[in-house]
């Protein structure tokens, strides 16, 4: 099999993994990869405001957990949806009704998941899982 790649313009292909990198493509993505970070930062200093409090690796691509995050002033809570919602849009009662829009299984779904689990719980198939189906259980 051979490699081909069809392309109009020079830098068509430069993200090609299978390709090298030329040296100015290397240079070219830098140079876009520093204003693009720049423009994040100044963009969470504005957002933030006083509530930031930079720390020397702040912006250095780090994953911060929800406790670090608030002392550092990147979020401002951690919530769930339905808490964020609640704060947001209450309703005269100071409560928001809700609705839930995950789809019900029918009465006679219920009843053949039930029966099924039954069933696989007389052979001896473990249905911790609460798979409707031993053919799954046989699977790796």
């Amino acid at each position: 099999m051979e490699r081909r790649i069809y392309t109009a313009g020079t830098s068509k292909s430069m993200l090609d993994p299978f390709s090298p990198a030329r040296d100015e493509q290397v240079q070219y993505w830098k140079t876009v990869l520093g204003a693009t970070r720049q423009k994040f930062i100044a963009d969470v200093k504005q957002g933030r405001g006083d509530r930031l409090k930079p720390t020397d690796d702040m912006f250095e691509g780090l994953v911060w957990e929800a406790g670090t995050a608030k002392n550092i002033g990147i979020i401002d809570d951690q919530l769930t949806l339905e808490q964020l919602v609640r704060q947001l849009v209450p309703d005269d009662n100071g409560k928001l009704k809700m609705k839930n829009y995950i789809p019900r299984l029918n009465p006679f779904a219920d009843f053949k998941k039930g029966i099924s689990l039954s069933f696989q719980e007389a052979q001896g198939i473990n249905t911790e899982q609460g798979y409707s189906s031993p053919v799954r259980l046989m699977l790796p």
